[in-house]
């Protein structure tokens, strides 16, 4: 839903039909597409990162607006190698906060009437710095989420009393062992 909203975004300020996020997982090393709309590709299935044109602007974290010439440039030096459908121009920046880059946001055209200009470049940075933080807002909040519910379960499971009090002393929550030890609740 925010991907389709923000494709949305962008598509009113330019040309956008030929529109995807690829988010990289440091972890794991794997590139996925949560989010992609293509007239003649279909996503790709996540895969560890390789020498594509994401990949490259990963790599950078600079932005890339690659004409066929470039492309070909790119892979002739061996800093690319070409995937998918050819485009007329492929333009990808890069989604990162506070200095870590977790992704690309990217856009092709396919037809000669429809051409990438550097006012497209600066107009997808400026979205791409709003997106990213959008990004980062919502899996800091899936993971907090996720953390929550890990300690839930320990705390909840714990064979040991655990008692989780405030700065004053007063206590706040018992686990059920603790209430089995004691016979007493938080009340």
């Amino acid at each position: 839903e925010l991907f389709a909203s923000l494709h949305a975004i962008v598509g009113e300020l330019m040309y956008a039909r030929n529109f995807y996020f690829a988010l990289y997982d440091a972890a794991t090393g794997l590139l996925s597409f949560p989010y992609f709309v293509d007239e003649k590709e279909s996503a790709p299935a996540p895969d560890k990162a390789g020498k594509g044109l994401t990949e490259y602007v990963l790599r950078t974290v600079a932005t890339l607006l690659a004409s066929p010439e470039v492309v070909r440039n790119l892979a002739a030096r061996g800093a690319v190698e070409l995937v998918g459908a050819e485009g007329i121009d492929w333009l990808g920046v890069p989604l990162a906060v506070g200095g870590r880059t977790f992704g690309v946001l990217a856009v092709q055209s396919y037809g000669p009437g429809t051409r990438y200009t550097q006012a497209d470049r600066s107009t997808l940075s400026l979205a791409s710095s709003q997106v990213a933080l959008a990004i980062d807002r919502r899996r800091s909040e899936e993971a907090r989420r996720k953390a929550e519910a890990r300690f839930r379960t320990m705390f909840e499971g714990a064979p040991v009393g655990i008692i989780l009090a405030d700065l004053e002393g007063r206590l706040r929550e018992l686990n059920p062992a603790v209430q089995r030890m004691t016979g007493y609740t938080v009340d």
